[in-house]
C-alpha cells in the first residue's frame, strides 16, 4: 500500500477561467488589495517611529511577569582566562537585544571588529560631542542651546553600540565583560523602577519578579526618592539611552524624568538638601544637553538659579578677588563649605554649563576660590620651613578636607585616608575631581599630588568597597590617565564584575552590606547605580588633558 513518494508527481488542476466580462473586474481587484496593503504598511511604520512625550506617557499598572527561571548562573573565576563571552538574554519582557556570543581575543581591549559599525536602532544623539565636556576653555561652552541647535559641548556622543563609544571603551581599557555588566545593571534597573516611574529604597522590592525578591533598603529621610531616581536616570544616559530617541529604554527614560519634573517644586528645587537638589539638576541638565528638549529648558535653568543662591559667600576668604561665591553647605550659605555636598554642586553646574544654562559658568568660577584655599588649609607647613602647597611640585601626596570653615580658619579632617574613619570623610578624591571639572591643568600642584594620594590610598582590593568613593575616585583617575589609570583600572575593573550579582531577581545588582558609607543603608539601588556610574566612565567624558595621559603611559 506504501509508495515511494519522491515518485509520486501532484499535477494541479488547472482553475476555471473566468468569464470573459469579469476579467477587468479580476484586475480592479487585485489593484484594491496591493494598495491595501501599502497604505497598512505605511500606517504602522508611522506608528512605530511616533516618539512619546511626556504628557503621554502611560504608567504601569499591570503586575509584572512571570520570569523564565533559570540557573544561577556565576561569574568567571578568572576574567583573563576568558575567550568566549556570552551576552545574556533579554528577559521575556524586554525582546530588543538578540544573544550573541563575541569572541574576545585580549579581554582588556575591545577587537576592532567591536569599535566600528555602529548598529542599527541605536539611541543618542548623533551630533553630540563629548569632547569640550572636561575642557577648561569657557568660551567652548558660550553658545546656548535650544531645539534644533549643534552647539559644541553636548554631554553625549556615547549611542549603544555606536561606534565612537566603542573607540572610546577599547582606547581605555574596557573589557567585553565590565559592558556587559552595564547592559545587566540597566536591565535590573528597568525591572525595579516603581510604576509612578521613580526608584525606590524601600519599596523597589516590590518590583521583583516571582516568588525570589530583593531585600528592602532604608529610607534615609526626605530626598532619598528623589536622589535615586535622577542616579538611575543617570545611569541611562551614560550609556546613550535617553527620552527622545527611541529605543528600548525610551519608556523607562521618559517615565523617569516625567517623575522628577513633578518632583521639582515650584521655586526650582529638589527638596531642602543640596545634596538631592545636585544630583537631580545634574541629571536633568544632561538630559537637556544629549536631547535639546525644549520642555527641559526652564526646569535646569529653574534648579541651575536654586544652587546659585544656596552656594556660599567669599567675604571671608582674603584676596579672593571677584569671584562669587565657594562651597556649598546642606542648605543656605554658610561659613560650613562640605567637601561632599559641594561635589555634586559642581558636577550639576558643570552639566548646566555644558547645557548652556546662564550663570552655571559664574558659579563654577566661585568654586575656585574654594578649592584652592581649602586644599591650602588642609596641608599646613612642614616642619615650619616650607608649605606643602607650595612645594608640593615633587608630587607628594596631599589631603584634602571634609569641612573647611574660612571664618574660623579651621577645618574637618578624616584620620584615615582610605576609609575616612575618626568621625570625618576623606574626600582626596572629591577634591580631585572638582580640580578636574574646574580645569587645573596637568601638573599642577594640587592636582597630582591628590591624585597620588587616591591612587595610593583609596583603590579597592576586595568586596565590598566604599561604592561613594567608588564613584568619584574612578572619575578622578580617569581625568588623571596615565599609568595610575591604568593601575586602578587593572584592580578595580574586574573586581566590580566579578561581584554582580547573576541570579534569579538579583542579577544585575551589586549587594550592598558592608560598602561602609554614610547612608549606604539605602541599599541596593544605590549601590548599583554608583557602581553602573563607575563602569561607565570608560566612555562617558574625554580627557581635559589627553595628551599628558596618553605621554604617562
Amino acid at each position: 500500500m506504501h509508495e515511494d513518494l519522491k515518485s509520486v508527481e501532484y499535477i494541479a488542476p488547472a482553475p476555471p477561467a473566468p468569464p470573459e466580462g469579469g476579467r477587468r473586474a479580476v484586475g480592479w481587484g487585485i489593484s484594491s488589495a496591493i494598495h491595501g496593503c501599502a497604505i497598512v504598511a505605511m500606517t504602522f511604520v508611522v506608528w512605530a517611529n511616533k516618539q512619546p512625550d511626556f504628557e503621554n506617557v502611560v504608567l504601569r499598572t499591570e503586575p509584572p511577569m512571570a520570569p523564565v527561571k533559570e540557573p544561577r548562573r556565576d561569574p568567571p573565576s578568572d576574567l583573563h582566562d576568558r575567550v568566549l563571552v556570552e551576552v545574556p538574554v533579554e528577559s521575556p519582557d524586554e525582546p530588543v537585544e538578540t544573544p550573541t556570543a563575541v569572541l574576545v581575543t585580549t579581554p582588556d581591549e575591545l577587537t576592532s571588529e567591536e569599535t566600528s559599525n555602529p548598529e542599527a536602532g541605536s539611541s543618542g544623539d548623533p551630533t553630540n560631542a563629548v569632547d569640550m565636556a572636561m575642557s577648561p576653555n569657557v568660551a567652548a561652552f558660550t553658545p546656548a542651546i535650544g531645539p534644533g541647535s549643534s552647539a559644541p559641548g553636548k554631554i553625549g556622543n556615547c549611542r549603544p553600540d555606536g561606534g565612537p563609544k566603542r573607540a572610546k571603551q577599547k582606547q581605555n581599557h574596557a573589557s567585553r565583560d565590565s559592558v556587559d555588566a552595564v547592559k545587566r545593571a540597566l536591565r535590573w534597573l528597568k525591572r525595579h523602577q516603581s510604576a509612578d516611574g521613580s526608584w525606590q529604597a524601600e519599596q523597589y522590592f516590590r518590583q521583583c519578579d516571582g516568588t525570589e525578591r530583593c531585600e528592602p533598603g532604608k529610607d534615609q529621610g526626605p530626598g532619598t526618592t528623589e536622589a535615586l531616581t535622577a542616579y538611575a536616570v543617570l545611569c541611562f544616559l551614560g550609556d546613550g539611552y535617553d527620552h527622545k530617541t527611541p529605543s528600548m529604554y525610551q519608556p523607562t527614560v521618559a517615565l523617569g524624568i516625567k517623575r522628577m519634573l513633578a518632583m521639582q517644586q515650584a521655586d526650582g528645587s529638589f527638596g531642602a538638601r543640596n545634596y538631592e537638589h545636585a544630583i537631580a539638576t545634574m541629571t536633568l541638565a544632561q538630559a537637556y544637553a544629549q536631547t535639546n528638549d525644549p520642555a527641559l529648558q526652564a526646569p535646569v535653568t529653574r534648579a541651575t538659579q536654586v544652587i546659585l543662591a544656596r552656594q556660599n559667600q567669599t567675604s571671608a576668604v582674603k584676596g579672593s578677588g571677584s569671584s562669587p561665591g565657594l562651597g556649598w553647605d546642606y542648605s543656605q550659605p554658610s561659613d560650613r563649605n562640605d567637601t561632599s555636598v559641594t561635589g555634586w554642586n559642581v558636577m550639576a553646574l558643570k552639566s548646566a554649563m555644558i547645557a548652556g544654562i546662564p550663570g552655571a559658568e559664574k558659579g563654577l568660577q566661585g568654586t575656585k576660590a574654594w578649592l584652592d584655599e581649602a586644599w591650602k588649609a588642609a596641608n599646613p607647613a612642614k616642619n615650619g620651613s616650607f608649605s606643602a602647597w607650595k612645594d608640593a611640585t615633587a608630587y607628594d601626596q596631599t589631603r584634602f578636607p571634609y569641612c573647611w570653615y574660612p571664618a574660623k580658619g579651621t577645618v574637618d579632617m578624616s584620620k584615615d585616608i582610605a576609609t575616612g574613619n575618626g568621625g570625618a570623610q576623606s574626600m582626596e578624591s572629591v577634591g580631585l575631581l572638582c580640580a578636574a571639572f574646574t580645569g587645573k591643568p596637568a601638573g599642577d600642584p594640587l592636582y597630582e599630588s591628590l591624585a597620588n594620594s587616591v591612587a595610593a590610598h583609596q583603590a579597592p582590593k576586595t568586596w565590598p568597597c566604599n561604592t561613594y568613593y567608588l564613584y568619584y575616585n574612578t572619575l578622578a583617575i580617569f581625568q588623571v590617565g596615565g599609568k595610575r589609570w591604568d593601575d586602578w583600572n587593572g584592580q578595580v575593573r574586574d573586581l566590580l564584575v566579578t561581584n554582580q550579582r547573576r541570579d534569579g531577581c538579583f542579577e544585575g545588582s551589586w549587594d550592598w552590606q558592608g560598602t561602609v558609607f554614610h547612608g549606604n543603608e539605602a541599599g541596593r539601588v544605590l549601590s548599583t547605580v554608583y557602581t553602573t556610574l563607575s563602569l561607565e566612565v570608560y566612555w562617558l567624558y574625554d580627557r581635559i588633558h589627553p595628551e599628558k595621559a596618553k605621554a604617562q603611559r
